[in-house]
């Protein structure tokens, strides 16, 4: 083997170690937050993504008249929206449901499933996820990340990893 190949190939194992270490020590566990942060705010907005890597599109209009109806009138409706927005914010239980766990350097993000009550107050007996899929197969998807979403991601843990690499040359 060539000595800038075994260079190269010894540089690519000493940063996946260091890569791994980071993440056992907790250095990319910001992500645990602020990639829910990301797709609370953006579908806030009224902005949805269909794939990871997608683009940003509005959220499908809500067209249902009663559905909106029963929003102008209940007292349960989020502060963060109004009675015709689109936004998946109508009690504000499905957004600040999204978590997400660390297993290494693999991240999950999810919906809690439990919900308290709907809009008209009556205990709810659908899940996060019903909610989820219904809102997909009405035209709103919005549980992915946009490709400007990645990239601004990215910079973060690229920032991460070379803050690491220069204390180590300190």
């Amino acid at each position: 083997m060539a000595t800038n190949e075994k260079k190269l190939n010894d540089l690519a194992k000493k940063t996946d170690t260091l890569i791994n270490e980071m993440a056992r020590e907790g250095d990319f566990n910001f992500l645990l937050e602020e990639v829910p942060r990301i797709i609370k705010v953006r579908t806030q907005l009224g902005k949805g993504v269909s794939e990871n890597g997608g683009k940003l599109s509005p959220l499908k209009k809500l067209e249902n008249e009663r559905y909106r109806e029963l929003r102008k009138t209940s007292d349960k409706l989020s502060p963060n929206t109004t009675p015709g927005r689109s936004n998946l914010t109508a009690t504000g239980q499905l957004l600040e449901s999204i978590q997400g766990d660390r297993s290494g350097t693999e991240f999950r993000f999810f919906f809690n499933p439990k919900r308290t009550t709907d809009l008209s107050g009556r205990v709810s007996r659908a899940t996060n996820q019903d909610i989820v899929r219904g809102q997909e197969a009405q035209g709103r998807p919005f549980f992915f990340l946009a490709k400007t979403e990645l990239t601004g991601l990215s910079r973060k843990i690229r920032d991460a990893i070379t803050g690491r690499i220069s204390k180590l040359f300190n």
